[in-house]
């Protein structure tokens, strides 16, 4: 072998060694939600496809980095309580509804199933059986008249039809009796949030 294809072969290794140890990272446990351990790596993921599918944010920012983590824990929680219930004979229905859900915020984010990460399935099958719950719970409720008048005053809603008055404030309980829900279940689950 020639001096010169010894430099050629030894200067390759070298680039393939320091190539190799930039790909490989160590995975950092950034949170554990009951039995659910969420790292860095899952959020880098989830930010990939959150950028997209919610323009509010911008990828590589410190807003996306902790909404992606707040997303993840949320969304694990949800699934760690969901093992709670049985959901017998409406499964295949609640998965029928899940799959074209799902398809739907593909096709709008022009995404296949494969393309994105499985934490991003798991957060949308989440908010999906999660807005069912709550949209339940809210439609059990007895609306009375005084409840839309106090809300039309409290938000200074004027000159809006009554059904619409009524579907405005559905959605505001919705998202009340949400965030209601979400602190009780933090009160009952273990969450660890060790940080990016």
């Amino acid at each position: 072998m020639t001096l010169k294809k010894i430099f050629f072969f030894t200067l390759l290794s070298v680039c393939c060694f320091f190539y190799g140890a930039k790909l490989s990272h160590s995975v950092k446990i950034v949170a554990v939600v009951n039995d659910g351990v969420i790292t860095d790596y899952d959020v880098e993921e989830f930010e990939k496809i959150l950028c997209v599918f919610d323009k509010r944010f911008r990828c590589g920012t410190n807003e996306s980095k902790q909404m992606s983590l707040l997303g993840l824990i949320e969304s694990t929680l949800k699934l760690e309580h969901f093992k709670q219930f049985d959901f017998g004979a409406d499964k295949n229905g609640i998965m029928k509804g899940f799959e074209e859900y799902k398809d739907q915020i593909l096709k709008n984010i022009k995404k296949s199933e494969k393309n994105v990460a499985k934490s991003f399935i798991d957060y949308l099958y989440s908010e999906y059986i999660w807005n069912m719950m709550i949209s339940s719970q809210v439609r059990q409720e007895k609306i009375k008249p005084e409840n839309l008048k106090e809300f039309a005053e409290k938000y200074n809603i004027k000159n809006v039809e009554p059904m619409q008055l009524q579907n405005m404030y559905m959605q505001y309980r919705m998202n009340e009796v949400s965030q209601q829900t979400m602190t009780e279940l933090k009160k009952f689950y273990l969450i660890d949030i060790k940080g990016l």
